[in-house]
């Protein structure tokens, strides 16, 4: 339960209408207060200096002009958003668009006008002159001028805030930090005491011959899988749950999401419980899927590459947020596919993200797009090299592949000799950072000949 409203939470908050919404109800809740205090406060002479003293037609002049101001600013602002929108998903790319649109600050923006206005138009129409009752909102009036106040704030903020978020570097840090968000909100790999890795095949051996295999309803992707109900769920069935795919994974409709047994347990009322578990839908998100965070800002880097931009600064920094995740990564701990009920018995086998997998998520395409800058691969180099020293002998080990493959593809498409020796030099250190226990003794003189490219010339093959 507490993953489907985490979900629906994050739906609400992507997008334009839920914080404008809450404040144009909380302007027309303000809007009917104010205007029962000037009836009951105000109506007997009750006045204070700094109240609007004037007569109905000041108020309606008043009140009519910053409702028609406010509005006028609010098109413009969402003019301004939408143009904003725009560059962002031609520059960083579409995926980045939910971050923008998951912005508070422009969401209070847009709020802030659209509630002022309302209040305004409901103040409005209970003011009246000498010849209808005379009545005048001074509170109410007051109020609306505080409103207006703060939309010229708001609207200084916001001009402020829209510049500030189209740089890349302020791009990158908040993907950063949602992707930090992400990893520590994953469970550490810790297994119960007394359960070890080894005896999880004796009770998965014989799952698929004496399993039902629960099968997707309809194309998606996983956006998120509600793993303590399926523990719940398994418990109260006696069940045994295998997953075949992981958050992130697209599942095309009847192919298999997970296998359970014993098959003597299955009936529909079952399959539609095991079902409701997972939440599939268009696209990707963040909510349990490591990957999608770092390859939105792989998806930076890769368009800063790209021959249209060009822009080998922007991609050096998403190198470093992207080193930054991977070690955050490595010393909180991944979770384990394992998990175990409140009494220690394996329930339910979960498909996770290795580490492997998310370096490779990391590095790969930007080591692909950026062999033919040297600056990038130098600093793909040493941002691996960062990693060492969060790393076990293990990472250290996956690390050390992609610091070799960003030096050979580099070295192979060098053309100048200072290029070249800068990259074996890097390479050299990263590799006496790395290569701790792998029996390299002297890491400057691993040849790299046989993995380069036929027709390579004679000079990069001298490096060796």
């Amino acid at each position: 339960m507490k993953t489907h409203l985490r979900h629906a939470w994050m739906i609400l908050t992507t997008g334009y209408w839920l914080v404008p919404s809450a404040m144009t109800a909380a302007a027309i809740a303000l809007a009917f207060v104010m205007i029962a205090v000037d009836h009951r406060v105000l109506a007997d002479g009750f006045q204070v200096s700094w109240v609007y003293a004037g007569g109905a037609d000041g108020a309606k002049t008043m009140l009519s002009a910053v409702a028609s101001s406010v509005i006028t600013v609010a098109g413009v602002v969402f003019s301004i958003t939408v143009a904003a929108l725009t560059q962002a998903s031609s520059q960083f790319g579409p995926r980045l668009l939910r971050n923008f649109m998951r912005d508070t600050g422009n969401q209070v923006v847009l709020g802030t006008f659209v509630s002022t206005f309302i209040f305004c138009l409901l103040v409005l129409r209970t003011v009246r002159g000498e010849h209808e009752q005379a009545f005048v909102p001074h509170a109410s009036v007051t109020v609306a001028v505080l409103l207006a106040t703060a939309s010229i704030a708001v609207l200084i903020y916001f001009i402020h805030h829209v510049a500030l978020t189209l740089q890349a570097p302020t791009v990158i840090a908040n993907v950063s930090a949602e992707l930090a968000a992400a990893i520590e909100r994953m469970p550490r790999c810790d297994l119960v005491p007394g359960h070890l890795p080894l005896a999880v095949p004796a009770a998965t051996k014989d799952i698929d011959s004496n399993g039902f295999t629960l099968r997707a309803n309809h194309d998606g992707y996983v956006q998120a899988v509600d793993f303590d109900g399926l523990i719940s769920l398994a418990k109260e069935y006696g069940l045994v749950v295998q997953l075949r795919c992981r958050p992130g994974s697209f599942v095309i409709e009847q192919n298999p999401l997970a296998v359970v047994a014993p098959r003597e347990r299955w009936d529909s009322a079952l399959e539609t419980k095991l079902g409701s578990k997972f939440i599939l839908g268009d696209h990707r998100t963040d909510e349990q899927d490591l990957e999608y965070s770092v390859r939105q800002i792989v998806e930076v880097a890769v368009r800063a590459l790209s021959p249209g931009i060009n822009d080998p600064f922007t991609a050096m920094n998403a190198v470093d947020a992207l080193a930054a995740g991977v070690s955050r990564a490595a010393r909180h701990g991944l979770p384990a596919p394992w998990h175990f009920d409140n009494a220690g018995v394996l329930r339910v086998v979960a498909a996770v993200t290795t580490f492997e997998g998310l370096a490779d998520a990391a590095f790969n395409q930007v080591r692909q797009y950026g062999r033919e800058s040297v600056a990038v691969s130098l600093r793909l180099i040493e941002a691996l090299t960062d990693c060492a020293g969060q790393c076990d002998e293990t990472q250290r080990a996956v690390l050390l592949r992609h610091a070799e493959m960003a030096y050979r593809e580099a070295a192979a498409s060098a053309l100048g000799e200072r290029d070249r020796e800068a990259l074996r030099e890097r390479h050299g250190t990263a590799v006496r950072a790395l290569a701790k226990n792998h029996g390299i003794e002297d890491p400057t003189l691993t040849c790299l000949d046989s993995a380069l490219p036929s027709g390579t010339d004679s000079e990069t093959r001298g490096l060796c």
